[in-house]
């Protein structure tokens, strides 16, 4: 398919991804039925993003410009993750920009969403551009997202075809003390947004020192209340909450969250890590030591772009643009490589 005609599927899904889609709405029912993880607020919070940032017709046709399609059109298979509604849905977007055809094994954790989605777009291509299947077979380059231990048995089953192969990622933020209630209520989306479950979230933060939390903590129980009442989520924090108590570790929490002191970059589920910081050159220390395990970096002043992971703002984490790639591998290059 030619750009244009890539660019005119793109731009027609936009337009049917609305609250007025009766088939949409049933679809996103059945993904949280399918994952109790999920609720319709949260899923539609995603569609949003995609929309504003992936569906664009004025950022698409920035992006398309910069790459070649390919002349020979190649099967890239993709294994999905499931971790937050829809997240397979850039490389999905890249493999058809690139000219290529998509063959997608997806978690069983969102399987109707994109099955919906993506039976539109092979609709609206008058082919069969995305093929769902449950066992990857018959491709010609993939990409594969899942955590540490799956990444290690990806890189050896696909070893020898061309291939992506990302694992487990996460966020930090870092904090001078001085931020105002309205930074820190876009923090709190940073954190705990689809239940923290994404590389792009953070869960892990550096302060100065004799910082107080009280803002923190009031801003992110008033903002996620709902937290309290979901039982998978409590039964995280009731658990963690006994351990860090019963090991006599230090922390603060409210309601729905705990902080604590450790220089460990991953936490448990409802638990943020912190580190406090004197000087800037501690933080890059600790960047570079944790570069390979690093999504994003937000609210700081660097701006090395040569870095395989993004700077942002507050509240910025869960938007990436269609040029924000995933571990910073430029997908869009790797595909044009698949001849």
């Amino acid at each position: 398919m030619t750009n244009s005609k890539i660019l005119e599927i793109y731009v027609a899904l936009n337009k049917e991804l609305n609250m007025d889609n009766s088939p949409l709405r049933m679809a996103i029912d059945t993904a949280c039925q399918q994952n109790p993880w999920w609720n319709p607020a949260m899923i539609w919070q995603q569609i949003v993003a995609i929309k504003n940032e992936y569906l664009d017709p004025g950022k698409l046709q920035k992006f398309m410009e910069k790459y070649r399609v390919s002349i020979t059109s190649k099967t890239i298979g993709i294994v999905a993750a499931g971790n937050i509604p829809l997240v397979c849905m850039h490389d999905v977007l890249c493999v058809l920009s690139s000219g290529h055809i998509a063959k997608v094994k997806l978690s069983h954790l969102d399987i109707a969403l994109p099955t919906f989605i993506f039976e539109r777009i092979n609709m609206l291509a008058g082919s069969k551009i995305i093929e769902i299947v449950t066992i990857l077979r018959e491709y010609d380059a993939v990409i594969a997202t899942g955590r540490n231990n799956s990444a290690r048995y990806f890189k050896e089953y696909f070893n020898n075809y061309p291939h992506i192969i990302r694992q487990s990622r996460t966020s930090i933020a870092i904090l001078n003390g001085y931020e105002h209630k309205e930074q820190l209520e876009l923090l709190a989306d940073d954190m705990l947004s689809y239940y923290s479950m994404g590389c792009r979230n953070v869960s892990y933060l550096f302060i100065p020192d004799k910082y107080d939390w009280s803002m923190l903590l009031q801003v992110t129980e008033e903002r996620y209340k709902e937290y309290h009442q979901h039982t998978k989520w409590m039964n995280n924090y009731d658990y963690n909450r006994t351990l860090l108590l019963l090991n006599k570790e230090p922390h603060w929490s409210n309601d729905i969250i705990m902080l604590r002191e450790s220089l460990q970059l991953f936490s448990p589920l409802s638990v943020f890590n912190f580190q406090h910081y004197k000087e800037d050159k501690q933080i890059d220390r600790y960047i570079e030591n944790h570069k390979n395990d690093i999504q994003c970096v937000v609210n700081y002043k660097s701006k090395d772009t040569s870095k395989d992971f993004s700077y942002v703002g507050f509240g910025q984490t869960q938007s990436p643009g269609l040029f924000d790639y995933a571990d910073g591998v430029d997908t869009m290059a790797f595909l044009s490589t698949i001849q």
